[in-house]
C-alpha cells in the first residue's frame, strides 16, 4: 500500500497555519482566509496522491498561493513524490461504471467517510454534478479510462469561455476532484489526466474581465489593420474563440445577414447570430484565411498592455453589455451567447424562428458602435 501521510501532513499543517491566521486577522482578511479554509477538503481531494515530481510541484505552488493571499510567509522544503510501485500490467478494457455512476459512488463514499455532513452532502453533490455534467456533455466521455489530457485542456478552455471570476478555477477542481477519487479508490486509471494538465494559473484567471467598448477602441487603433475587421466581429457577436476557425458559415434569415455555427461541443452552441449594422460589409469574411488560427488573434491582443486578455475576454463583455439593454431578456441573451436555457428547445427554421433572428437583430444593432 502506498504511504501518503507526506502530503496529508502538509494540509493538516496548512490548515492550522491558516486557523492561527483567522485568529489574528481583521474582518477584511478573516474573509480570505476563511474562503481557503473551507476549499482545503476539496483541495486535498484535488492534490492528492502526489505521484511524481509535477505532482509535487502543483502541490508546492497551491500551498505558496494559498499562504500569499492571506498574508502569511513562503518557503518550506519541497514535497517530496510519494513511491509508486510499478502497475501491474491491463488487461484489455472491460466494461466499468459510466463517468456519471462513478460520480454516485464518489458522493456515497464522501457522506461515509464523514468528509460531507448533514446538509452540505445534499448542496456539495450538486455543485459537483453541474460542472461534471458540462465535462461530459464537451467530452461525450463515458469511460474516464478514455479520458486524455486534451479533454482536460478543453474543459478548461470551455470553463474560461462561459464563466468569469472564481468558477472556472472551482469547476475544473471539483471534476479533478472526481477523477483524483477514482485514482485512489478504484482500480480504473493510473493516472489523472487533471493533475497532468494542471489548473487554472493567474495569467488564464486575469484575462476574464470583460473587454469594454472604450477596450475595444483602443484595441482597434493598435492591432494590425488586417485583424480590426475581426476584432469587431469578436465584440458584437461574442464567439467563442476557436468558433471562426472551425465552424462558422454565413447565411441570410428574412434578409437578416448572419453568422451560424454547427457541429458545436454543446447542443446550445449551436446558433444563428444576425450581424450588428455596422459590420455588415463583414458577411462571407474569410477569418482563418487571415489569422490562420486562434493563437494569432491571442498573439496580438498581447499589444494591449493595461491588463492580460484573451478573445474570450470579448465573450465575457458582450454578456455585459447586453444585460444593459431594457429589451434584451435572458432568453435573447442566451440565443446570441450560445448558453444552454432550461425547457427550450433548438430549432432553425420556420416562421417562429424567423422573427427570433428578427428580434436578436433589434437587440444587437443597440450596441454602441465602435
Amino acid at each position: 500500500m502506498r504511504h501518503k501521510a507526506r502530503e496529508l501532513v502538509l494540509f493538516a499543517d496548512l490548515k492550522k497555519e491558516l486557523d492561527k491566521a483567522f485568529e489574528a486577522a481583521d474582518s477584511y482578511r478573516q474573509a480570505i482566509i476563511g474562503g481557503h479554509i473551507n476549499d482545503l477538503y476539496e483541495a486535498e481531494d484535488v492534490f492528492n496522491p502526489v505521484l511524481d515530481s509535477q505532482d509535487a510541484s502543483n502541490l508546492n505552488n497551491y500551498i505558496d498561493r494559498v499562504k500569499k493571499d492571506c498574508g502569511l510567509s513562503v518557503g518550506r522544503p519541497e514535497t517530496e513524490a510519494t513511491p509508486e510501485a510499478t502497475p501491474e500490467a491491463k488487461p484489455e478494457l472491460s466494461p466499468i461504471p459510466d463517468t456519471l455512476s462513478l460520480f454516485e459512488e464518489f458522493c456515497t463514499h464522501k457522506v461515509k467517510t464523514g468528509k460531507w455532513k448533514g446538509d452540505r452532502a445534499a448542496r456539495n453533490k450538486m455543485e459537483y454534478r453541474k460542472p461534471l455534467k458540462a465535462f461530459v456533455e464537451l467530452t461525450q466521455l463515458e469511460d474516464v479510462r478514455k479520458a486524455t489530457k486534451q479533454d482536460a485542456r478543453d474543459f478548461k478552455e470551455h470553463l474560461l469561455e462561459e464563466y468569469t471570476n472564481s468558477t472556472p478555477s472551482n469547476y475544473f477542481n471539483r471534476v479533478a476532484a472526481l477523477f483524483s477519487w477514482i485514482l485512489q479508490e478504484r482500480d480504473y486509471i493510473e493516472y489523472s489526466v487533471f493533475k497532468q494538465v494542471g489548473g487554472l494559473s493567474g495569467y488564464e484567471t486575469k484575462a476574464m474581465s470583460p473587454v469594454s467598448t472604450e477596450d475595444t477602441r483602443k484595441i482597434l487603433e493598435i492591432v494590425r489593420p488586417e485583424y480590426r475587421d475581426i476584432f469587431k466581429l469578436y465584440y458584437y457577436t461574442g464567439l467563442r474563440s476557436n468558433e471562426p476557425f472551425v465552424n462558422m458559415e454565413w447565411v441570410e434569415v428574412s434578409g437578416n445577414k448572419c453568422l451560424k455555427i454547427t457541429n458545436s461541443k454543446t447542443k446550445a452552441g449551436n446558433r444563428t447570430i444576425p450581424l450588428h449594422y455596422s459590420i455588415e460589409r463583414l458577411y462571407g469574411l474569410n477569418v482563418k484565411a487571415i489569422a490562420v488560427n486562434k493563437e494569432k488573434l491571442n498573439g496580438e491582443l498581447k499589444l494591449f498592455t493595461e491588463r492580460h486578455i484573451r478573445l474570450y475576454s470579448f465573450r465575457h463583455g458582450i454578456t455585459d453589455r447586453l444585460r444593459v439593454i431594457e429589451n434584451c431578456p435572458d432568453g435573447l441573451r442566451y440565443a446570441i451567447t450560445g448558453h444552454a436555457q432550461e425547457g427550450t428547445t433548438d430549432q432553425h427554421y420556420g416562421d417562429g424562428w424567423a422573427a427570433q433572428i428578427g428580434r436578436m437583430k433589434k437587440v444587437i444593432d443597440q450596441l454602441p458602435e465602435l
